[in-house]
């Protein structure tokens, strides 16, 4: 009888030891799978914290921070071809124009117009072909005809220049046919292309900025130049275009 019960004991030892056995194996698992939940957490809350703002300023995630990345560097790129680097100079013009005197883009408006040609010959004139000094070097004297053909730069080939307004001291028609342009001097700041985009018909779309000495933005405009019926040779260089518009957005 004794021996039946130390049997039957040691039965049941083992069977209390598998049942601890499984718990412990159970709980180890469940405790393992905690860590893994928590360290996912942990990964998703970094993400979080830590967003990426692409080049629009939004927060995207990684993937999509790659493909905003990549848009926006194809976006920036900028179309220009070289027969169209010298219309910086009309364009800073322009610029200077709407800048100092609140004008905008009106080829209209006479005061504007002349305005704007005033900037153009007195920041640029010195390379236009036949150009002269007065005795005391502070008037540009210039050609009707090279007038003319800043003129169609500027102002979308106009072929009528309209008369000087009594308020535009600065340039000035004499009796002899030559225009004489005052040399005052620039103010400090420097003109530069932000973009350019081609259009199927030969025509840019221009985003072009005045920047100051110490290269804060001073002021931007946006353009539409067209290819002009001719080229013409001006301060040194084939135009190719003239401007159509500003101020487009």
């Amino acid at each position: 009888m004794k021996k039946v019960l130390s049997i039957a004991l040691s039965l049941l030892m083992v069977f209390s030891l598998a049942a601890c056995g499984s718990g412990g194996s159970a709980a180890s698992g469940t405790a393992a799978s905690s860590g893994k939940t928590s360290s996912a957490d942990a990964s998703v809350s970094t993400e979080a914290e830590n967003p990426t703002v692409t080049d629009s300023g939004s927060l995207t995630s990684s993937s999509a921070s790659s493909t905003a990345a990549a848009s926006s560097k194809e976006s920036s790129q900028m179309v220009v071809d070289d027969t169209i680097t010298g219309m910086l100079k009309p364009l800073d013009a322009l610029m200077m124009t709407k800048y100092l005197t609140q004008l905008d883009y009106d080829p209209s408006n006479s005061v504007m117009y002349w305005t704007a040609l005033f900037f153009y010959f007195n920041f640029y004139g010195t390379l236009a072909p036949g150009a002269s000094y007065n005795g005391d070097q502070t008037y540009l004297i210039l050609g009707a005809d090279v007038v003319e053909e800043g003129a169609r730069i500027l102002f979308g080939e106009t072929t009528t220049l309209p008369s000087i307004p009594d308020q535009i001291h600065r340039i000035s028609l004499h009796d002899d046919g030559y225009y004489y342009v005052k040399m005052d001097p620039r103010p400090e700041n420097t003109a530069i292309f932000v973009s350019a985009v081609s259009n199927s018909d030969g025509s840019y779309e221009i985003v072009a900025a005045l920047d100051s000495p110490a290269g804060e933005q001073q002021f931007i405009d946006s353009f539409h130049i067209e290819p002009k019926s001719d080229s013409n040779n001006l301060l040194g260089i084939q135009y190719h275009y003239t401007v159509g518009g500003a101020g487009l957005g």
